[in-house]
């Protein structure tokens, strides 16, 4: 994973030094590898005050980020080029600043004429997502060419592949959708190689081949993708192609989780909670379903809550589960939304509100699920 680097050692102290001096840090290196580069900057920059372990940034931690940001305006106004990239991620996701997704745009602008193809992949997320802009995929296809077109970096050319495939922003054209995926993964592409892979084994709108997408997820594996082994993690854990082997997940589990990948990291945690493939630790399980967590992992946030409020490899501790069910909730963790609930509702962890907990079991109960339609039929 990549750390943030600017254009000179000026920039980097200014942001780096500013961050370092929180005492609530829990372990430095690991708040570094939170920043990575496309598609993980959003939920690592959005994770960052859980390494301190804290329900809220402390004071401290607030006015350390709101200097980091004051540094990061000061060199991008100098003309630090590589700084402003950094400056719109602050102001789309808060950090340092109140979040202001008008200013991230005009940033994200001016860091894509500057070169920066990252700065546009974000615009065009937000775009075929529907984060902060109304879903458009013909608009998220226009920022997808404009990256596309400063450096092909493979997840854009993964974006652009599928949106061709299924027709989102384009008349739908398959061969040139699978044309742009297999130009990269046969130039040694090794995330392409994997993403090609998990196309065709899945039938994602081309023909379904198991044996071949089986091969090329194996091969991109082997060459270090992090996605290739989390891929090949999760088929030997599931059966999916392969036979089941928890041992042989776990270690394609590790690679992945080694180099940041949130879902191997989450899968790893729990074949160590459940002694599946590896000894059984409780401990080791937490620490991994904490490092999915701390990379925006909602699932593992929510099963972090569980094992808290339950006490499974854990002290129970209903405060803890209230912190952990509260950032799945705010990472759009629905099946989180009754257990917070519950929490209000009875005040365990948390002050009882009963009006908050009626208004997260409505939330629950319009998708659908029963128990709180139930709660809700209670309350009146």
């Amino acid at each position: 994973m990549a750390q943030i680097k600017f254009e000179d050692e000026l920039a980097d102290g200014v942001v780096w030094d500013a961050i370092k001096q929180s005492p609530n840090i829990k372990d430095y290196e690991d708040y570094l590898r939170l920043f990575q580069d496309a598609e993980q900057d959003k939920r690592a920059c959005a994770s960052m005050d859980k390494l301190m372990h804290l329900s809220k940034p402390a004071d401290e931690d607030l006015s350390c980020f709101s200097k980091a940001f004051e540094g990061l305006f000061q060199l991008a106004q100098s003309g630090d080029t590589s700084s402003r990239f950094y400056l719109a991620k602050c102001f789309s996701l808060g950090l340092g600043v109140a979040s202001n997704w008008k200013e991230a745009v005009k940033y994200y602008q001016l860091a894509g004429l500057d070169g920066d193809p990252r700065a546009y992949h974000n615009i065009a997320r937000a775009y075929y997502d529907g984060e902060n802009e109304e879903q458009n995929y013909l608009k998220s296809a226009e920022y997808f060419e404009k990256a596309y077109e400063l450096g092909r970096d493979s997840q854009t050319v993964w974006m652009l592949s599928r949106m061709h495939i299924h027709g989102y922003g384009y008349e739908q054209d398959v061969a040139k959708g699978i044309g742009l995926i297999l130009q990269e993964a046969e130039a040694g592409d090794a995330y392409a190689r994997a993403v090609w892979g998990a196309m065709l084994r899945n039938g994602d709108g081309i023909p379904k081949d198991d044996e071949e997408g089986w091969k090329h997820i194996l091969q991109s594996a082997s060459e270090g993708s992090a996605y290739g082994q989390y891929v090949a993690g999760y088929s030997y854990e599931f059966g999916y192609t392969v036979e089941k082997d928890f041992s042989t997940a776990a270690k394609w589990y590790l690679l992945a989780a080694e180099k940041g990948w949130n879902s191997a990291q989450e899968n790893l945690g729990i074949l160590y909670m459940l002694g599946q493939g590896v000894r059984k630790d409780g401990a080791e399980g937490i620490k991994w379903l904490k490092y999915a967590a701390f990379h925006g992992n909602a699932s593992a946030s929510r099963k972090l809550g569980i094992t808290y409020h339950d006490g499974i490899d854990a002290i129970p501790n209903s405060k803890e589960a209230s912190v952990w069910f509260q950032y799945a909730v705010d990472k759009g963790d629905e099946s989180s939304l009754w257990r917070l609930a519950d929490l209000y509702d009875a005040g365990e962890g948390v002050e009882q509100d009963r009006e908050k907990a009626n208004e997260l079991y409505l939330k629950s109960a319009k998708i659908g699920y029963l128990p709180s339609q139930f709660s809700i039929g209670l309350s009146y």
